[in-house]
């Protein structure tokens, strides 16, 4: 069972205009994308040689001016700073290319739509991707010159199949994305399937967008106008009838296992979580990375792998274990067993000296910053404050971060202020929307001040209620506008809400903690406001009632 093509979605507000439809495209879900950075200020040159020649005009359309006094015979490629980090968990990528009139005299312009990936793509050489590109520039081989597009045939040698002919003075819409039924990179051309490309390794890479230009020495000046920059996504929401009524196994570990089962359903998991289940700390910032970066969280005891995960690990078969927390939590004999699951993976240990400090380092590994503090990516990704003192403002953040693409940022909720090192990790991420979790007896007002000061009280919100069950429903009314799926977790234990909030992220719905056997009735109106059909209860009846998906009121 596989997600099915939907719509491409737009973010940010230069997205929203042109929306690109996929063919057998369903409706689709809400997804803000602005964190990618699709603002074209954030554009500049990257690897252009040898003397740079390209230009990136900072308003309207993205548009890329070559200069050919500085051109040379290597290409030039643009792409937005930390996009590497904030795609991992797109589909794909759609653009609206404009054919200029004037390339006619030009005569050696390429323009494409690339999605890349930092690792080696695939092929011997490491120079292999999905590319959907403009030419005409004669090779002297394939190509004469004449105006086509052509895609990057092979993830092996880089050989190029024309598509079709091209026409001067009209626009063009490209698309790559990857269709997870059957493995394959497709490309469109104006909606219409032109080609595709199939390689297992590359599917799960992270990846980069490049829109590229090429200019010869002693060409003509141009300019290259992209419009319409729109992501590809799968509408999950097609899927929301088949997840079951409840997930649940004998104990903790085993709930856990049952979720991670769901999640293959769903996803390549290529990398996989292991953190403790005997307690939260390391692991209640970690839904909202594990979402990101499409990894399921497996919970383990502190000094013996239980054999039910081991068991799902294998099933599972990542290329990389990240184990969160350090031997405190989680024993070197338990990180050594790790290392004898089915297929060899890679196992890392991400840690800090305490559960901020860890958080940090699950924050700065999943997004790619360094947390120094200079920002300056343009990353644009929301963060989520939550106390970490306890466990369940941090529960709910998790999916509902993942909402927005954003992070979970644990604080000392007691103190007045937040460490340099924590502040300087939020510059890095460069939020467009903070949202403090709880009230100020959870978060003080304090540091709800000093983010203010730091980052301007525009985009900066506390969700709060009276109790935890009171400010789940609460940060969920604020963040979700639609819901098709609600999950519930207990509010009074943790273990089956870590693993259940990086699933319920993973597909954009929301995580509300409650009472054991009924819903406090904000609970139920936001249920019933965001559309929501299937509930889906994460644990034994012994920890959550049927009556609770049957909204039966407190």
């Amino acid at each position: 069972m596989s997600p099915r093509p939907a719509a491409a979605l737009a973010g940010a507000a230069l997205l929203a205009a042109a929306l690109v439809a996929i063919p057998s495209a369903a409706h689709s879900v809400p997804y803000a994308f602005n964190y990618i950075g699709f603002d074209s200020l954030s554009w500049v040159p990257d690897r252009t040689a040898p003397s740079g020649g390209y230009t990136v005009v900072p308003d309207g359309p993205l548009t890329l001016e070559v200069d050919a006094s500085n051109a040379s015979a290597a290409p030039g490629f643009y792409r937005t700073e930390g996009i590497n980090a904030a795609i991992s968990g797109i589909d794909g990528i759609s653009a609206t290319l404009t054919v200029d009139e004037a390339w006619e005299s030009v005569a050696s312009v390429r323009a494409g739509l690339w999605l890349t990936a930092p690792q080696n793509e695939g092929g011997s050489d490491g120079d292999a991707w999905p590319i959907i590109e403009f030419t005409n520039v004669d090779d002297g081989g394939d190509f004469d010159g004449s105006p086509v597009f052509r895609i990057y045939g092979t993830f092996d040698t880089g050989t190029w199949t024309e598509v079709a002919p091209a026409e001067y003075g009209r626009d063009y819409t490209l698309t790559v994305f990857l269709n997870h039924d059957s493995g394959d990179w497709e490309f469109y051309l104006d909606g219409v399937k032109v080609g595709s490309l199939h390689d297992d390794g590359y599917t799960t890479q992270p990846k980069q967008l490049i829109f590229n230009s090429f200019n010869p020495a002693g060409a003509d000046d141009y300019t290259v106008v992209w419009s319409g920059l729109a992501v590809v996504d799968y509408d999950l929401t097609q899927e929301t009838s088949l997840l079951p009524n409840r997930i649940a196994g004998p104990d903790r570990y085993g709930t856990a296992s049952a979720i991670a089962a769901e999640w293959d359903e769903y996803f390549d998991a290529s990398t996989v979580f292991v953190t403790t289940g005997e307690n939260y700390p390391d692991a209640l910032s970690a839904a909202a990375a594990a979402a990101h970066l499409g990894a399921p969280v497996l919970l383990t005891k502190k000094n013996s792998l239980p054999s039910v995960v081991k068991s799902r690990l294998n099933a599972l078969h990542p290329d990389r274990i990240v184990v969160l927390g350090s031997t405190a939590a989680v024993s070197s004999t338990v990180f050594n067993a790790l290392k004898t699951v089915s297929g060899s993976p890679e196992v890392v240990r991400w840690q800090g000296a305490d559960r901020y400090a860890t958080m940090r380092e699950i924050v700065k590994n999943a997004w790619g910053v360094d947390g120094d503090g200079d920002g300056a990516e343009n990353r644009h990704v929301p963060v989520i404050i939550a106390t970490g003192r306890n466990f369940p403002d941090a529960l709910s953040a998790g999916p509902a971060a993942s909402y927005w693409g954003g992070a979970v940022i644990l604080v000392d909720g007691s103190k007045s202020s937040i460490p340099a090192a924590t502040l300087n990790l939020i510059r890095d991420l460069e939020p467009d929307r903070i949202v403090i979790a709880g009230s100020t007896a959870a978060v003080k007002s304090g540091i709800e001040s000093q983010l203010r000061s730091v980052f301007g009280s525009a985009d900066i919100w506390r969700a709060q209620g009276p109790d935890r069950y009171a400010t789940s429903a609460a940060l969920n009314n604020l963040v979700f506008d639609a819901a098709d799926a609600v999950f519930f977790a207990t509010g009074a234990n943790f273990p089956d809400a870590l693993a259940g909030a990086a699933l319920a992220g993973a597909l954009r719905h929301p995580l509300i903690v409650t009472q054991k056997s009924c819903v406090t009735s904000p609970v139920k109106s936001f249920v019933s406001t965001r559309g929501a059909t299937k509930k889906v209860l994460l644990g034994s009846s012994a920890t959550l009632k049927d009556s609770v998906a049957a909204l039966k009121s407190c």
